[in-house]
């Protein structure tokens, strides 16, 4: 009985690790969808503030569509079965996103500053059309950034071989600079990257394992 309550163990977690993740992924995209669309539908909402959550709301729902499932699968699996490309690919929409959320984040303080402690002056940096180009140029500065970061211009990828926490194999971990140096603590980076409410599951260190050979135990 003892021998078998590891692996019951293993399939609870990954039981509640899978409905952990379907209930992100479900409220996140419902909640941010009807975020943009009530913005983007009704003229009387499209206020500063209104605009700067829907770059949040934008940020989200990439990460949701686009990490969360992948991720999600990696915590279930113990290793990550879709390839080295899609590998780079969901590390690169991770940096994007978390920077994205945090800079539309510096924006509002922004806004909030210029109303409270200048109501008057600066008025033309406080138009819907400013502010609407302003977070494209952000979003387009943090696109090209990661683009480059990812493509190894500035810090290379590095391809290591170590043993998966889960289980007694030698996988291939391709660890990203983003990883190692902002995410050293994985377990906690879904709550304090994102907090509560926009909770997706970031991967273990934002590495992407895929098992390659058993190792016998010594």
């Amino acid at each position: 009985m003892d021998a078998d309550e590891p692996e019951i163990n293993e399939e609870l977690t990954s039981i509640v690790t899978a409905v952990l993740f379907g209930t992100a992924v479900i409220f996140g995209l419902v909640g941010n969808l009807l975020a943009v669309l009530v913005v983007s539908c009704n003229a009387n909402m499209r206020s500063i503030t209104n605009i700067l959550i829907v770059s949040l709301s934008v940020a989200d729902l990439l990460f949701i569509i686009f990490c969360v499932p992948f991720t999600g699968t990696q915590f279930v699996l113990g290793y990550w079965p879709f390839g080295n490309v899609w590998c780079m690919a969901v590390q690169y929409i991770i940096a994007v996103t978390a920077f994205a959320s945090v800079y539309t984040l510096v924006l509002m303080s922004f806004h909030r500053y210029l109303a409270v402690v200048h109501p008057v002056d600066f008025l033309f940096l406080r138009t819907e059309k400013s502010w609407i180009v302003t977070i494209l140029i952000m979003w387009g500065i943090i696109i090209a950034y990661n683009v480059r970061t990812s493509l190894g211009l500035r810090h290379p990828t590095i391809l290591t071989t170590e043993a998966t926490p889960s289980a007694r194999t030698s996988s291939t971990a391709m660890t990203s600079p983003f990883s190692r140096s902002i995410l050293p603590y994985p377990h906690y980076t879904p709550v304090t990257t994102f907090g509560l409410p926009n909770y997706g599951g970031l991967p273990q260190n934002s590495r992407c394992l895929k098992a390659e050979f058993a190792v016998l135990q010594s």
